[in-house]
């Protein structure tokens, strides 16, 4: 009998197309559309291109079948290939189909899983026949072909069960006891199993079969590799032993295990992919297993190997879904709801409170400052902090509430069925209380707080989006007060987010429209009497809102990110207007320009410096950088490392805001600066607030024994003036002694200079 090749097995439902050619015209219910190249009057034979699915082309109908092609290379076997060495292709290559090429290469045909059962099945049929001819020429056979026959007969509908039960998406006990089952009965074995194996090739399941309960139960183990058993689990051919004590891998079965005497094992999948072993013991005739039995339970192997690797398929499919439906709703960092499934909810809690005539609370929250964060600590310190602010959240909030993460900072809170009188203070300070703790790192302790605005249904909204939208201007309005606090919405804060969103983008074109300026305030010295610098101090003069102050549009640059741009500016056009005034003759007097804590982040600002100063012939020693107390000591090991790098440089580096900070004295002494701005808030009361007159006295005792001068800003009286004298600072900036200047103005000052009234 001839074994059937990958020729005797091609698919019927397969229909030849031209590469040009629409799915939608081609009037044809099949699998499979094999594309073949159209020559243009060449003269050539066409040429097979590539096989394009039924459900791809009915996905995209209008489409020409060239454009459907993989692009990949597509598995394929030669006509006169085994059915085994198809099954082995269609298992490496994971797919479902096969192309067949003839002898010379041409296209022949396609074959797939379930024509590759049915050819097992036909061959099957085919060596059930084989046998009935057979018994008519040995009729001293019959009894034994008889049997033979029925035992086909019987592996031969097993094997269409097992056909049946492809479509099952995975593999449970019952499914696999029929199996073992069957083939006992098939084999007339008294005892079997299944075993499988996991991904690290150990034994993950054993279903035995023949044994009660109690007899089971005796047993300490299933095989863990030492035994017999336990070795074939590893072994990619059938074993089949008359005796078991004759073999020297036995090592005895474990206590309670009942006593066996024969063994017939087959592997279950290809040689490449061993899936388990079936294992049958002890026929009920008393007689040894045959070579027959060895090719019965073989090919039941086979058919049982498609299904798990079928089953498997099915599983590792399944489980991709249910990972993305997962992340349809859920956040994957911190496993809290995403804004779709928030969405959801809060539309569901909006139709139970109208129902109800009850109320509902929706709350934004940002983390304060935690870009920053993110920019100093890292991103996987900031995924920490992340995580542990949600874990927090929950844990102060009830469990129908719903608390979701969007990206970066953010966070959204949902009261269903909430009683707002009074009761919203209460659950706004427990979330507050959720920061108030530090929140632990790997190498630190950092401590975080947040700005939360709420809007309240359904007095300030009826729809989810309208709440959202509120929530959004109450936390505006939280973050312009200071932060680290929450706002409850109210009617005049839309008007508030859309000045701020008009400013935004108004600000975005400034630059282009020449609407930004520098203006310029002189530092006076004490000591000498004289203007020893200015501070470069940012304007924006709006064509259509006019005079914009500082601050208005600083906070508002900051959010938004453009204050790199802005920042870079400065730095630009403060070097070149100090580097014109020098070369008009007037004093040399060195420059201040005020750092941002994004541009202090920048890995990019020794570069920014040094564009600024290449840019306009500035030397470096006639610019300073101010930065705040704050600032600096967000990473102080950090800032020491760039401080360096920019003192290298020649810029010249002063601590602004001094004393409104936390500075850590032993990192102050580190950090290479050259001076210390005292807080105007320190400056303003001085004479009349002894507090504000010791902190005075302390910054600047505390300065010169570092060996740095002290600068005073904000000086606006003679009263103030004299304090300072008195304490022996060093120099001045304010109101006093001059105001800021655009550039023309300063240019005309420095050409004569003013003396300090006393």
């Amino acid at each position: 009998m001839t074994p059937l090749t990958a020729s005797d097995i091609l698919r019927c439902d397969v229909v030849c197309v031209a590469a040009d050619q629409h799915p939608q015209r081609v009037a044809a219910d099949v699998a499979y559309y094999a594309v073949f190249s159209v020559p243009a009057d060449t003269g050539e034979a066409p040429r097979f291109l590539g096989l394009v699915g039924k459900a791809l082309a009915a996905r995209f109908s209008s489409r020409i079948f060239a454009d459907l092609l993989p692009s990949e290379p597509q598995a394929s076997v030669d006509a006169g290939a085994s059915l085994e060495s198809v099954r082995a292709h269609l298992d490496r290559s994971h797919g479902d189909a096969l192309v067949v090429y003839d002898a010379e290469g041409g296209f022949l045909g396609v074959v797939c899983r379930r024509s590759l059962f049915e050819g097992l099945l036909d061959e099957e049929e085919s060596l059930l026949e084989h046998v009935q001819r057979q018994r008519l020429l040995a009729e001293e056979e019959r009894d034994r072909l008889e049997q033979w026959s029925v035992k086909l007969q019987h592996l031969h509908e097993a094997s269409k069960t097992l056909l049946n039960i492809t479509s099952h998406t995975s593999l449970d006990s019952d499914i696999l006891q029929g199996a073992i089952e069957t083939l006992c009965e098939l084999l007339g074995a008294r005892y079997g199993a299944v075993g499988l194996l996991g991904p690290d090739g150990k034994l993950q399941r054993f279903i035995p079969y023949g044994m009660s309960e109690d007899e089971i139960a005796r047993i300490d183990h299933w095989p863990q590799g030492k035994g017999l058993l336990g070795v074939t689990l590893g072994e990619d051919q059938s074993l089949c032993l008359e005796d078991l004590a004759t073999d020297p891998r036995r090592s005895g079965f474990p206590p309670g295990h009942l006593p066996m005497k024969s063994l017939l094992a087959v592997p279950l999948g290809p040689v490449e992919r061993i899936l388990g072993h079936i294992y049958l013991s002890e026929k009920e005739d008393g007689g040894a297993f045959t070579a027959e039995d060895e090719f019965l339970a073989t090919s039941f192997a086979q058919a049982l190997s498609l299904v798990l690797i079928n089953a498997r398929e099915m599983e590792e499919i399944k489980a991709v879904q249910d990972r993305v439906a997962y992340l349809c709703s859920y956040d994957p960092l911190t496993g809290l709801a995403n804004r779709m499934l928030f969405n959801d909810r809060a539309h569901q809690a909006l139709i139970a409170a109208h129902r109800n005539q009850g109320q509902a609370a929706v709350i934004v929250l940002d983390i304060d400052n935690f870009k920053l964060i993110n920019e100093s600590l890292g991103h996987a310190h900031g995924d920490r902090l992340l995580k542990q602010v949600a874990a927090r959240l929950l844990g102060v909030l009830r469990e129908e509430d719903t608390v979701a993460h969007l990206s970066g900072d953010e966070f959204l809170i949902l009261l269903p069925e909430f009683v707002i009188d009074g009761g919203i203070h209460y659950v706004m300070q427990k979330v507050m209380s959720a920061f108030a703790a530090p929140f632990a790192l790997p190498d630190r302790e950092c401590f975080l707080s947040a700005s939360m605005g709420v809007a309240l249904y359904p007095t300030d909204g009826k729809a989810v989006e309208t709440l959202l939208r509120n929530a959004d201007a109450a936390l505006f309005s939280a973050k312009r007060r200071g932060r680290n606090q929450f706002q409850l919405y109210k009617t005049e804060m839309n008007e508030q987010l859309i000045e701020r969103m008009s400013l935004e983008s108004r600000l975005r074109d400034a630059l282009a429209r020449n609407e930004l300026s520098l203006h310029y305030q002189p530092v006076y010295s004490l000591k000498t009497r004289q203007v020893v610098g200015l501070e470069a101090l940012l304007r924006w003069n709006s064509a259509e809102l006019g005079p914009i102050p500082p601050n208005r549009f600083i906070p508002v640059a900051e959010d938004s990110g453009q204050i790199i741009a802005l920042g870079e500016w400065v730095l630009a056009e403060a070097a070149r207007q100090a580097r014109a005034w020098q070369v008009r003759g007037l004093p040399a007097l060195p420059v201040a320009v005020n750092l941002s804590a994004k541009q202090f982040n920048q890995e990019s600002l020794t570069a920014s410096i040094a564009r600024a100063l290449e840019g306009s012939g500035l030397g470096a020693h006639y610019l300073e950088l101010e930065l705040t107390e704050s600032l600096t000591m967000e990473n102080p090991a950090r800032t020491v490392t760039l401080l360096g790098e920019i003192r290298d440089m020649g810029v010249r580096l002063l601590i602004d805001d001094f004393g409104t900070g936390y500075s850590n004295l032993s990192y102050l002494k580190r950090f290479p600066v050259d001076k210390l701005k005292l807080d105007k808030s320190f400056v303003h009361d001085l004479g009349r607030s002894d507090n504000d007159l010791a902190i005075a006295r302390a910054v600047i005792s505390l300065g010169h024994s570092l060996g740095l001068a002290v600068l005073a800003e904000g000086v606006e009286t003679r009263e103030q003036l004299g304090q300072l004298l008195e304490l022996g600072c060093d120099e001045i900036q304010g109101y006093y002694y001059c105001r800021p200047m655009d550039a023309a103005q300063a240019t005309r000052w420095l050409a004569e200079p003013p003396p300090l009234v006393l």
